[in-house]
């Protein structure tokens, strides 16, 4: 079987994160029409535990309701699907508190989808996104890349908007690092960076795992702004696309202490994920690993 698979590796990236103060994070001009505490932010969406599952994430200031409203033709986006908002502080004192997780399940495969999320009355923009072809007989095209800053960088960061707006990869793949750092001033320097990946993650499945710059607070910037399929909180997982049978791992585990992300649990869980992936060769040919440190 042919494998094409477009890796564009982009080495030590930073990328020029700068607040949207005045724009409720690219959402809103200057008129919230009321509702500025659950103006919609940092919108991204990654893939679920199958094919046609996407989990669409964002934040607002305040508590607020978690609606996404969808569809297959842009004028009328008629589906909706109801979720969860949670309040997260540590490690984020002056950042968004209220993150929101809506699950969106049973898609068409190789389908185009409009959607936007709804807190309370505050509305965000119109997204775009393409679910994943059925089967494993098609070559899949990701972008990858890891330590992603804030600052610096902004024509790269123009030709990952370009990448995604073409239509071109399927998924991206953000092997750890982000915004040097998420927690960085409260929480504000990782709000900023989420918000200004939004035209990439907010309309392209955004796959990560950790590096060592999500360490602090015990991890919990990194497990609070991103939901991967699972259940180890995105700190190891795996998933399936056509042909690959995709694993994320952990390198933190050999470099801090926690009594929960233990080496022992991922090895576990990486022994039992292998052996059944071992037993789908037929249907996932291709097995690839991808970590933060070498």
């Amino acid at each position: 079987m042919r494998l094409s698979l477009i890796l564009i590796l982009i080495a030590t990236l930073s990328i020029a994160i700068q607040a949207y103060e005045s724009s409720g994070g690219g959402n809103y001009g200057s008129d919230y029409g009321g509702y500025k505490d659950t103006v919609p932010e940092q919108i991204h969406i990654a893939f679920g535990e199958k094919l046609g599952d996407v989990t669409v994430t964002w934040a607002t200031r305040k508590v607020s309701t978690s609606k996404v409203y969808y569809g297959k033709d842009r004028k009328k986006m008629d589906d909706n699907e109801g979720g969860d908002c949670k309040k997260w502080e540590l490690g984020n004192a002056m950042g968004l508190q209220y993150i929101h997780k809506v699950k969106l399940t049973g898609l068409d495969p190789n389908s185009t989808y409009h959607y936007y999320v709804e807190s309370t009355g505050a509305v965000s923009n119109v997204f775009t996104f393409t679910t994943m072809p059925a089967g494993n007989d098609w070559s899949p095209r990701l972008i990858v890349y890891g330590d992603m800053g804030r600052h610096g960088g902004e024509p790269t960061l123009n030709s990952l908007i370009s990448q995604v707006r073409s239509g071109y990869p399927n998924a991206i793949i953000h092997a750890g690092d982000f915004a040097y750092d998420l927690d960085s001033d409260g929480g504000v320097n990782g709000d900023a960076y989420m918000n200004r990946i939004q035209p990439i993650a907010g309309n392209m499945p955004y796959m990560t795992c950790i590096g060592n710059h999500e360490d602090n607070y015990a991890f919990s910037n990194y497990i609070n702004r991103f939901f991967m399929p699972g259940d180890s909180q995105n700190m190891w997982y795996s998933w399936n696309m056509g042909p690959i049978h995709f694993v994320a791992y952990s390198t933190e585990v050999y470099f801090t202490d926690s009594l929960i992300y233990t080496k022992e649990r991922q090895i576990e869980w990486l022994q039992d994920d292998l052996t059944k992936a071992n037993k789908n060769r037929d249907e996932q040919p291709w097995i690839i690993a991808y970590g933060h440190r070498p």
